[in-house]
């Protein structure tokens, strides 16, 4: 178990792997207790004289994804956004020809 005094005398390096170790750990503990809560489920539907596909076709349901935020937004029209992943939308890739810079429309 860590104690405040070992996650001070952390590089900035240790920090990181750290935090990547957790996050692996909890997903991996997330999925784990969605097993056992769908079983757990499964069995109280049996108990009452349900099936559980009755309820749901896809068992446990996997983690919402998360929402990827805008990135760039565009100058001439606000309601145009991009999060900078995928193909580059053609407001910004006018932007670019016009001249602009990939700073200046950033969120």
């Amino acid at each position: 178990m860590f104690n405040q005094h070992d996650i001070e005398a952390m590089t900035y390096k240790e920090l990181q792997e750290l935090e990547v170790r957790v996050q692996h750990a909890k997903a991996s503990r997330e999925k784990q207790a969605r097993i056992e809560a769908f079983e757990a489920i499964k069995l109280k539907a049996e108990e009452f004289g349900f099936d559980i596909s009755e309820f749901t076709a896809d068992g446990p349901a996997a983690p919402a994804k998360r929402t990827i935020l805008p990135k760039y937004i565009d100058p001439e029209n606000p309601d145009n956004t991009w999060t900078g992943r995928g193909r580059k939308p053609s407001w910004v890739n006018e932007f670019i020809e016009n001249g602009g810079n990939m700073k200046e429309i950033e969120i």
